[in-house]
């Protein structure tokens, strides 16, 4: 994987930390559905809204506002043949590179409730005045595909609602 494709995960996630400012949510008491596309479904933390976002291949998921921010999620995807062990190494790289102020707490395994073995990597920055936490969560898919989910909050938020919505990840095919 070549840095210029690493850029473009990087690129995603600031644009969903500033995406986490700058949008509204309605607080609206939804029952969680679960958000279906051609390659994957999860379902999206309660309450939670599954929007379009100009430029972005699959929905970002919104969050009640909270403290002038939005907690959200975003997906990105990318073929990559190596492990996944080794792309997570590139995008921890990426992120180190690209967020100079960037600080990883946590690198470890995840697994669904469909027991497909992922990765997870937690990391806080500050954007804004705010410190945040933001969850990526690595599946590997086939053919090389791998989709990253990049879940960002303030960094005094629970970790456990991702959680909860990522394990339901599986895959269509």
């Amino acid at each position: 994987m070549k840095k210029t494709h690493s850029f473009l995960f990087t690129a995603g996630l600031v644009l969903a930390m500033a995406f986490t400012f700058s949008c509204s949510s309605d607080d609206g008491n939804n029952e969680p559905k679960p958000y279906v596309n051609a390659e994957f479904s999860v379902v999206p933390p309660e309450s939670w809204q599954a929007v379009d976002y100009p430029g972005l291949k699959y929905k970002v998921f919104m969050g009640p506002r909270e403290n002038g921010t939005n907690p959200n999620i975003m997906f990105a995807d990318e073929i990559y043949n190596g492990s996944l062990d080794d792309y997570v190494d590139l995008y921890v790289e990426a992120l180190k590179t690209y967020l100079s102020d960037v600080e990883i707490i946590y690198r470890g395994s995840f697994v669904t409730l469909k027991n497909l073995e992922s990765k997870k990597v937690i990391s806080i920055t500050e954007q804004r005045g705010y410190l945040l936490r933001q969850s990526q969560y690595f599946f590997p898919g086939e053919n090389g595909l791998k989709i990253v989910a990049a879940c960002t909050a303030l960094a005094s938020s629970g970790e456990k609602i991702f959680d909860d919505s990522m394990k339901t990840f599986e895959w269509i095919k």
